[in-house]
Formats: C-alpha cells, sequence, structure tokens
C-alpha cells in the first residue's frame, strides 16, 4: 500500500509538472480556510450510525500554471470520526483528529470576478488523536462491537478527494472561496484480519470557505 501511495502522488507531480507551459502567467495564491466536516465508516457488515459533526482548518496553496488548470495543495487539521445510537440505548461517538494533506488538480470556468471549480486528486492524512465517548443507559442490554476499547490500527490514511466550488474575485487580486468535498478512504481504520468486519473505511464530507491572497500581483501597464 505504502509504494503504491508514492507511485501514485509521484506520477501526480509529473504530470503537473509535464503540463506546464512557459508562457502563461502563474496566478499563486496563499490562504486560510475553516469549514465542518460531516463523517461516517463504510463497515462491513453494516453498523448503524449518524454523520458526526466536526470542524477543520488550514492553509491553501494553490499555483495555475495554465489557463483553467493549475494544482492546490493544503495542510489541514480535521475533526473525523463517527456516532451509533441504538434501539438499546447506547450512545457511542468516536472522534478521529487527523492531519491532512490534499494534492489536488484545480481546473476551473469563468473570469476576473467569479469562477466555478473543481478540485480533484489524493489526500494523505496522520491521525493526531483517536478519542472514545461511550455513554450505555443504565439498563442498556447490548452486545459490544469489537472496536469498543480497541484503538484504530491505521495512523495513516489515504483517501481519494473530490470537491466543486465557487470563487468570488476582488479587484486586488485575492479571492474568497466556498467548496465542498467529499474524502473517501481506501484502508480500513481496523486491521481486518483481526477484526470482524471485512472493511472499516471513513468517510468525510467537507463543506469550507476559504480567504485567498494572490502573491504575484498582475502588473498594471
Amino acid at each position: 500500500m505504502k509504494k503504491l501511495i508514492i507511485l501514485i502522488i509521484s506520477a501526480f507531480f509529473a504530470l503537473q509538472l509535464k503540463a506546464q507551459p512557459n508562457n502563461y502567467p502563474n496566478e499563486i495564491y496563499l490562504g486560510v480556510k475553516g469549514g465542518t466536516t460531516f463523517s461516517r465508516v463504510r463497515f462491513n457488515p453494516t453498523v448503524k450510525q449518524v454523520m458526526l459533526k466536526g470542524y477543520s482548518g488550514g492553509i491553501v496553496f494553490r499555483d495555475i500554471s495554465e489557463p483553467h488548470v493549475g494544482i492546490q495543495v493544503e495542510l489541514n487539521y480535521s475533526q473525523r470520526g463517527w456516532k451509533e445510537h441504538t434501539d438499546a440505548g447506547v450512545d457511542y461517538e468516536r472522534q478521529l483528529d487527523y492531519f491532512v494533506l490534499p494534492i489536488m488538480t484545480h481546473v476551473n470556468i469563468g473570469n476576473n470576478g467569479f469562477r466555478f471549480f473543481i478540485n480533484l486528486g489524493p489526500s494523505v492524512s496522520y491521525l493526531y488523536t483517536d478519542k472514545e465517548i461511550f455513554n450505555p443507559a443504565a439498563d442498556a442490554t447490548y452486545t459490544p462491537n469489537d472496536y469498543y476499547g480497541k484503538p484504530v490500527d491505521a495512523a495513516f490514511d489515504f483517501q481519494f478527494v473530490g470537491g466543486l466550488g465557487f470563487e468570488w474575485r476582488f479587484k486586488d487580486g485575492n479571492g474568497l472561496m466556498l467548496d465542498t468535498r467529499l474524502y473517501y478512504s481506501l484502508p480500513s481504520l481496523f486491521n481486518t484480519k483481526k477484526s470482524s468486519y471485512d472493511s472499516s473505511q471513513l468517510q468525510t464530507i467537507e463543506v469550507s470557505m476559504a480567504y485567498l491572497f494572490r502573491l504575484n500581483k498582475e502588473k498594471k501597464d
């Protein structure tokens, strides 16, 4: 899996570098972002759950190296996990905090005032904290899932991420971005050889807003 991740990311960078023309004036941006996450885990067999709400924030770097196409790299702190509520009166919440590094192709359509964009690419995450909140009712009768009280096995997570959004651009070259995206994890949170679940893949929806500062302002004649 690690070799596959390195190969995909290396190929992604190689394609980006190969696509860069020499005669297009790059648009280079650096900004800050913040937003809300909604996440769950795709268990097999299925576990009844609801979306867990969290928060995210970080920094954004974007380099548009040719008309309407560029690369966007971010470093974010993201709260993820899942939440269970059973008919037996069991409330279980798993809070997973990650540092997230998405590396995405950025494609936009529009003009100097307003743009629609799509971002697509791989993302690598590192699990920073793993916290359980377990509140069974006093008279609850239940069979605990085998991951209760067990730490997550995968400290690193590899996802595919895709999203779309809008950007309002100001006269000074800066921009305000509204972005919605989906992260889909490939590895399982828990080792399938040690767990009764064939898969436990994290799925996260993120809605965020960012303010981007253009670093190379357009020269006025």
